[in-house]
């Protein structure tokens, strides 16, 4: 029984020594810069090292692990709309993304397998290993996705009044780039704000349908979609801008009426259970000690 115990640690010592040898060459390894790949990509992989970690230690193996990605996995453009959704300023390949959070989860599975050891033996071990990798991917997944609806829902809330407000200006005279600076600046500490920022950042290095489409793609929102629509139909049209703002202005007052409704409506209904269950308490609350009498004699007996 002791030999067995000495052999099992000494193969989770050659174990746990491998993986560090093979993580300690990764990260040691040199990195060669392919001028072939060009001076965009070049600039975009300096700034994904700069705001990632894993990426910056990890980069060769992230790169071996990103072509199988992108021909296997089948969600890449889901990815993609959940990293701009999430306003994440790192210019993320999805595939790659994917990979580093797939060496995140050895990392997790890593951990795991320690643990495992110590609280069960091997069978515990690799048991809590699977279990972290794939727990680890999942939840990253999940938390990317999640991360991009509440921020799509932030969007959302103050879109109406930024469209308003771009409506009441232009009514009075201003222009569109200065009705976008004012709802960008209303809308500051809001995700609202910093997606205009963005979009008034691209007005000046290029077209305005260019940054609007861009805009409603970022933002993945149907609203903001029809919106940047209408803009873009009505300029081409020759509709003016103030026209155009206060149609959009007063059509999204009617949908924030319409939601409120429907938001009434779906707590209606959503309230019906809890309501029936505490005017169930209730009644066996004020039954019980009518029961109770009817079963029981005064004196407690049957």
């Amino acid at each position: 029984m002791e030999a067995y115990k000495a052999l099992a640690a000494l193969l989770m010592f050659f174990a746990v020594a491998g993986i560090a040898w093979v993580l300690v060459s990764i990260v040691l390894q040199p990195r060669h810069i392919d001028a072939r790949l060009g001076r965009f990509e070049i600039d975009r992989r300096q700034r994904v090292r700069a705001s990632s970690t894993t990426y910056q230690l990890f980069e060769p193996w992230i790169d071996e692990l990103t072509a199988p990605i992108e021909r296997s996995s089948k969600k890449l453009n889901e990815v993609m709309q959940n990293i701009a959704a999430s306003g994440i300023n790192v210019p993320w390949n999805p595939a790659e993304f994917l990979a580093t959070k797939r060496v995140e989860a050895v990392g997790a599975a890593c951990v795991g397998l320690v643990f495992g050891w110590f609280w069960g033996g091997w069978s515990s071990a690799i048991m809590m290993a699977v279990f972290g990798f794939f727990a680890y991917e999942f939840m990253a997944r999940r938390l990317l996705k999640s991360n991009a609806i509440r921020r799509q829902i932030k969007v959302k809330r103050r879109f109406a009044a930024a469209i308003d407000l771009m409506a009441l200006m232009m009514e009075v005279g201003a222009g569109f780039q200065e009705a976008l600076n004012v709802a960008a600046e209303e809308a500051r500490g809001n995700p609202l704000g910093d997606e205009l920022a963005i979009v008034r950042r691209d007005l000046t290095m290029g077209k305005r349908e260019d940054a609007l489409r861009n805009f409603a793609k970022r933002t993945q929102d149907e609203d903001i979609g029809e919106v940047v629509l209408a803009i873009i139909e009505g300029e081409q049209l020759g509709t003016p801008l103030a026209k155009i703002f206060r149609v959009q202005a007063e059509q999204m007052r009617q949908k924030r009426s319409q939601w409120a409704e429907k938001a009434t409506a779906e707590s209606e209904v959503t309230l019906v259970f809890p309501a029936m269950l505490i005017m169930i308490a209730c009644l066996i609350l004020v039954a019980a000690p009518f029961v109770l009498t009817a079963i029981f004699d005064p004196g407690g007996k049957p």
